[in-house]
């Protein structure tokens, strides 16, 4: 295998377009939705290495539940760590990015995800579609939206299942 170098923002951005099905929290398709649900998928159901779809491994059985279901990727090379973990009914990821060859990352993950996975949730919960003047979406808090003069779609609103219309000019 390989190793690629990416900033935290850039790991944030794709942990996002994955748990939004394809959709960046922008509310714009960067990830076909084929591609997704298959980078998801059980592939090794039978072999040696249960869990493990093409990208993503589930961690369920392994002590690192967190009471929904959750998936994870990790990885390291010379000097860097990366572990992504996606909660995925609360629509909640967590990177561990470290200067740090070998199991660093993982070995601080469970650590990381046990301090900010209640915080993580409760954001979670109060965020949702916030729609543009450009018809454009973007997962917002309500504050947030109504900085930016969207329309809050309400909490949990998802950009992907949402239609975000223009407003037309009053005649």
């Amino acid at each position: 295998s390989g190793m690629l170098r990416s900033s935290p923002a850039d790991v944030a951005e794709y942990m996002a377009a994955m748990l939004g099905g394809g959709t960046n929290r922008h509310g714009i398709r960067v990830l076909q939705t084929s591609l997704v649900n298959q980078s998801f998928a059980e592939l090794f159901k039978e072999s040696s290495r249960p869990n493990q779809g093409v990208f993503w491994k589930s961690h369920e059985g392994e002590g690192y539940y967190y009471d929904e279901p959750n998936i994870g990727h990790s990885g390291y090379d010379y000097g860097a760590a990366t572990e992504m973990w996606l909660l995925l009914n609360s629509r909640v990821g967590v990177a561990v990015m470290i200067n740090q060859d070998g199991d660093a990352a993982e070995v601080a993950m469970p650590k990381v995800l046990r301090l900010l996975v209640a915080a993580g949730r409760q954001v979670a919960l109060t965020m949702g579609a916030c729609c543009h003047t450009d018809g454009t979406c973007a997962t917002r808090t309500q504050e947030e939206c109504r900085a930016e003069n969207g329309r809050y779609q309400g909490n949990q609103a998802d950009c992907g299942s949402t239609t975000c219309h223009v407003p037309q000019p009053a005649s």
